[in-house]
């Protein structure tokens, strides 16, 4: 006899910007599908256990080295508790922040490996990425990624950081509609008119000259 609940072997949560153990999980509730509302460790757990997951991530792990330490530490402590009562591995997402605060709990830190995301390089990879995202933009005219010079102005503006490429990717889409192009180009990316979207790329881009 089936239960109803929709089997999600894997959930994924984004950490709220202002971390409480009740905050996270609701955070949790949400993923699962469940109505919001005040729940213990003990009830989630059972839901989580109730669709039948098998990893659990939890996104933007580093929001919680933004509270108070009393704040910090108990939204660890619930965290930790809530590992204790699931049973199955747990992901933690985020910026060199997140190790910083998984720090902050050493009992939880025990549990955790350290694996960086290493940043893109003008090669092959990218090209095989940039050829990928090319068929599926919503663009009217083919795009032309496919040069070492547009690969080499995408690594310059964001320093090869995942993140920072999609949302420039995205940035220069939403432009190349607006303005008729309907298709990504060098152009694109070396336009002095383009906004670069977070202060990181404005950080890292060569400063212009001045006359």
């Amino acid at each position: 006899m089936g239960t109803g609940a929709t089997i999600r072997t894997a959930l994924h949560l984004e950490m709220p910007d202002e971390p409480t153990p009740q905050a996270i999980r609701e955070e949790l509730l949400g993923a699962l599908g469940a109505p919001p509302g005040k729940s213990d460790n003990r009830t989630v757990a059972r839901l989580v256990d109730s669709v039948g997951c098998r990893l659990l991530f939890i996104d933007e792990f580093n929001k919680i080295g933004d509270v108070t330490p009393k704040q910090q530490t108990l939204c660890l402590t619930a965290i930790r508790t809530l590992h204790n009562s699931l049973r199955i591995p747990l992901v933690a997402l985020g910026t060199p922040g997140a190790d910083i605060a998984i720090r902050l709990d050493p009992a939880l830190a025990e549990r955790f490996e350290v694996l960086g995301l290493p940043h893109w390089e003008s090669n092959d990879d990218l090209r095989e990425l940039l050829m990928r995202v090319s068929a599926v933009l919503p663009l009217r005219r083919p795009s032309a990624m496919d040069t070492q010079r547009f690969r080499r102005l995408l690594i310059d503006a964001t320093s090869g950081v995942t993140s920072r490429m999609f949302r420039l990717l995205e940035t220069v889409a939403i432009a190349a509609i607006r303005n008729g192009q309907e298709r990504i180009d060098e152009d694109s990316l070396s336009d002095d008119k383009l906004l670069l979207p977070l202060v990181s790329m404005v950080r890292n881009r060569r400063p212009k000259a001045m006359a």
